[in-house]
C-alpha cells in the first residue's frame, strides 16, 4: 500500500521481459481502488511486449552503430562519413561557419601489409586510429574512407587550425610506434607530410 495526500494506493509490477531475460520492470499504481484478478496477468503480458519492444530498438541501434563503423579501426566508415559531410556541409553554409577536412594516408601499407601480414596491418590500422583519437576536439569526426586512408572531419574549424591539427597528427603519429606481436619489434608509422 502507499499514501500520497491522503490517497490510498496500490503498486503492482511485473518484469521486463525478453525471451525469459528480465530487461527491468514495469509498474502501475492505482489510487483508491484495488486491482482486479486480471490486472496481474494484463500487466505481465505488457511486461513481454515491452521488453520485446526495448531489445528490438537495442538491437536495432546496434545494427546501425555496426553499419556506420569500420569494423577494423571503429571509425566512421566510408558511407557513413559521407552522410556526416552532407549535414555538415550544410550546416556550415546555413551558419556561416567554416568546416575543414583533414584527409591522411599511411605511406607504402601495401607494402608493409605484404611484409607483416594483413593482422599487422589491420593492427596497425586500428593504433594509428587510437593515436588519432588522442588529438580530436569533441566535435571533429574521424572516420576510414577505405584501405590505408582515413580523415577527420572538423566542423567550426579554419584553415590555420586545420593545418595545425594535421601537424599534430603526423607527429603523434610517427612519435607512437606500434609493437610488433612478437613484442621485439617495433613498427614506426609513417604519414605523408606537404
Amino acid at each position: 500500500p502507499l499514501q500520497q495526500n491522503g490517497k490510498q494506493g496500490m503498486y503492482l509490477r511485473a518484469p521486463l521481459l525478453w525471451q525469459n531475460r528480465p530487461l527491468g520492470m514495469i509498474g502501475v499504481i492505482r489510487w483508491d481502488a484495488e486491482f482486479g484478478p486480471t490486472d496481474g496477468p494484463t500487466i505481465e503480458s505488457i511486461g513481454v511486449e515491452v521488453g520485446a519492444a526495448l531489445e528490438n530498438a537495442r538491437r536495432f541501434a546496434a545494427a546501425i552503430e555496426a553499419a556506420d563503423h569500420d569494423s577494423v579501426t571503429q571509425l566512421y566508415n566510408h558511407r557513413a562519413i559521407h552522410q556526416r559531410m552532407d549535414a555538415e556541409f550544410s550546416r556550415a553554409s546555413r551558419q556561416n561557419r567554416p568546416l575543414s577536412i583533414i584527409m591522411m594516408d599511411l605511406n607504402n601499407f601495401k607494402l608493409f601489409n605484404d611484409t607483416y601480414g594483413h593482422p599487422v596491418g589491420d593492427d596497425a590500422l586500428a593504433h594509428v586510429a587510437n593515436v588519432l583519437r588522442g588529438e580530436v576536439g569533441p566535435t571533429d569526426i574521424l572516420c576510414r574512407l577505405g584501405g590505408d586512408e582515413l580523415a577527420v572531419l572538423s566542423p567550426g574549424t579554419a584553415v590555420a587550425d586545420a593545418m595545425a591539427l594535421a601537424e599534430r597528427f603526423l607527429t603523434s603519429v610517427r612519435s607512437a610506434p606500434l609493437r610488433h606481436p612478437d613484442q621485439r619489434l617495433r613498427l614506426a608509422i609513417r604519414g605523408g607530410g606537404g
